[in-house]
């Protein structure tokens, strides 16, 4: 008895931008994946090491063996976005100096993607000047992960933003729809809505929704638009409250690892901060104020506090933040 063999064949497409694209989202991906998976190994022993050394137990806390830890050079930390942005710039440069075409493509597709995942992983780092990969704006990379795998899985599937002959009806009309499409995201953004923004560029459905919705009550958006007391305000706080971040966060240190817990998270905007209060000293007849130093770190602005600038409340610019000496001189007989 003959059996007819079934072949099932799955066809990508034969789109010159199609393959290389996914193969840029599969690179994103699992680098993202390991790469989290050594930054944890390596964070775990370190924490057995200082846990080591702080019993007494010099064998244990000598330093990190094996395969898993951190690259130093000279003295200087080499973190990973370094290589990222390595494997980004010769990739750029190779596709343009060679214009590869097949399989050439596919693997300068592959690299790029591995170096845009090894920066993105620390875009908090670049964004706050600063290393905050362990800290809770730490989480703030894997936001920057999830809109960069969401814009590249989108045009694996192709994206024509303007289309047909210059000058067109057809042209004016894709032209027209692309303005629109970038005022919704703008809007979006506007709204502290960051994620829903930028990944709405390439699936406009979110851009809609985003925009149909309520803002967060720090963005602005809200301080613009709903007065405080407002029904739209407490409909914001209540919705984009407490529980709607520890949700998220959930989400965020499943894959990436929760934040160290000694690196305490900056206080919401609007939160006073209790602060020790510190005695001032007499030195030859002046009153110098001493800073209280409460051993936690500075209050960084969150991402959208960076992207409005001073002019939102959570900036540590904004009017709200400085007080009424600016000058922090001491001033006799006070």
């Amino acid at each position: 008895m003959n059996r007819a063999a079934v072949t099932v064949e799955i066809r990508i497409g034969d789109d010159v931008v199609l393959r290389p694209v996914m193969w840029m989202f599969i690179a994103v991906l699992l680098t993202f994946l390991l790469t989290r998976f050594v930054t944890r190994r390596i964070r775990t022993k370190q924490r057995a090491a200082a846990l080591a050394a702080a019993n007494g137990d010099p064998t244990e806390a000598a330093g990190q063996g094996g395969l898993l830890k951190d690259i130093n050079i000279g003295g200087i930390h080499l973190h990973h976005q370094v290589f990222g942005i390595l494997l980004m710039a010769i990739t750029g440069i190779l596709v343009f100096a060679t214009t590869p075409e097949g399989v050439g493509r596919n693997v300068a597709a592959f690299v790029f993607g591995i170096g845009l995942s090894l920066a993105f992983d620390e875009f908090a780092l670049w964004l706050h000047l600063d290393d905050v990969y362990w800290s809770p704006e730490g989480r703030q990379s894997v936001d920057a992960i999830f809109c960069v795998l969401c814009m590249i899985g989108f045009l694996i599937g192709g994206a024509d933003f303007i289309s047909g002959e210059v000058g067109t009806g057809g042209w004016w009309a894709s032209v027209a729809s692309l303005l629109v499409l970038l005022a919704l995201s703008v809007i979006c953004l506007l709204k502290g809505k960051v994620m829903t923004g930028v990944i709405g560029v390439v699936f406009s459905p979110l851009t809609l929704v985003g925009t149909l919705r309520l803002a967060k009550p720090t963005s602005w958006w809200a301080r613009r638009f709903y007065p405080p007391g407002s029904r739209r305000m407490r409909r914001s706080r209540r919705r984009f409250g407490p529980d709607y971040d520890r949700r998220w966060n959930r989400v965020r240190d499943f894959f990436a690892g929760a934040p160290d817990p000694q690196i305490a998270a900056p206080a919401p905007a609007g939160v006073d901060v209790p602060v020790a209060v510190v005695p001032p000293v007499l030195t030859s007849g002046a009153v110098h104020e001493i800073e209280p130093d409460d051993g936690l770190p500075p209050e960084r602005p969150s991402l959208m506090a960076t992207l409005m600038g001073p002019e939102h409340p959570a900036h540590p610019a904004h009017p709200e933040h400085r007080s009424d000496d600016d000058t922090n001189t001491a001033r006799p007989g006070e």
